[in-house]
């Protein structure tokens, strides 16, 4: 359905219906309500060697994305989400690592990742204070796309949760 559209539904019959309607997804604006409730998240992009964005990305190239975190206290159980427009995809995982290396120590260890087309989904236990989770993205698509806000939440604990970062993400050819 496309907003403003109705459904009707008829029955016909004494049996009973049970209807369930479930809608998903983020709108063309990318709006939602941006909230820090016990932790931050903030994302940047940069180029591989670490120099901000601060234009259009080119369509092809290689950038990488930085999530930084900070909390007070360590928080188990954190699930990552970035969901990402048509304009970028993820890089694998082995190519990521090849390039930061292992030896930040404000590096966030990811428990588990989830790398598909349009997100990535990361699962850590954020430890006290600052840490970073970076991986690399290819703009893949020329347009201009709502670049949704970087969400994380603490699985367990519902209110421990941030909502930050939504944009506008244009790559050229």
């Amino acid at each position: 359905l496309v907003p403003g559209e109705s459904v009707a539904i008829a029955v016909t019959g004494s049996a009973p219906v049970f209807i369930w309607w479930h809608v998903a997804g983020v709108d063309a604006s990318g709006a939602c309500p941006e909230a820090d409730e016990g932790f931050l998240i903030r994302r940047s992009i940069e180029t591989v060697a670490g120099a901000p964005v601060t234009g259009p990305l080119t369509q092809g190239a290689l950038y990488r994305v930085t999530l930084a975190l900070m909390t007070d206290r360590p928080i188990p159980e954190v699930a990552i989400m970035e969901l990402l427009p048509a304009g970028v995809e993820p890089e694998s995982a082995e190519l990521t690592g090849a390039l930061f290396g292992e030896g930040e120590s404000d590096r966030l260890h990811a428990t588990q990742v989830e790398r598909r087309d349009d997100r990535l989904v990361v699962f850590a236990d954020l430890p006290e204070g600052f840490s970073r989770y970076r991986y690399l993205v290819r703009a893949v698509t020329a347009g201009r796309f709502a670049l949704p806000a970087a969400e994380a939440e603490a699985m367990y604990e519902p209110g421990l949760r941030s909502v930050n970062g939504r944009s506008m993400l244009e790559v050229k050819p």
